[in-house]
């Protein structure tokens, strides 16, 4: 009989939860530090401005996204806010999808798609298999 210490469910859990919390982290990270607000409005205020987005929308909306992928994904690599994470960066892939829709209509998904999967996964999961989190510690 083969005995696991660690049983598929919770270590699947954990898996896509480190996945998805360093995938969005690493790419809030990289649009905040590396490539700079200036950078990411300059590349991307253009195109929304030629579909009549205003100006000032975009870059609440552009800093606001950068922010939560950044922040909700560090909290998603240390398992705490564990749903409030998942709702937020999904509310996040769903406004990234319509702002990119609406710049380019057959939008590429092959960013997208992959993190929409793995959030829907973790969300799934059942929240008693997270035991490596501190929700699981903490409540």
């Amino acid at each position: 009989m083969i005995t696991h210490w660690i049983e598929p469910v919770e270590f699947a859990s954990l898996i896509t939860r480190l996945i998805v919390g360093f995938l969005f982290c690493i790419q809030g990270y990289d649009k905040i530090f590396n490539v700079g607000k200036t950078e990411v409005n300059a590349a991307i205020l253009p195109s929304f401005q030629k579909i009549g987005l205003p100006e000032n929308f975009t870059k609440v909306f552009l800093f606001l996204t950068s922010w939560i992928e950044f922040i909700a994904g560090g909290l998603l690599i240390l398992g705490l806010f564990k749903y409030g994470c998942i709702y937020l960066l999904g509310i996040d892939l769903l406004f990234v999808v319509i702002g990119m829709s609406l710049i380019q209509p057959v939008l590429d998904l092959k960013h997208i798609f992959p993190r929409l999967i793995l959030l829907i996964i973790l969300l799934l999961l059942p929240a008693e298999s997270d035991i490596f989190s501190l929700d699981h510690f903490i409540f």
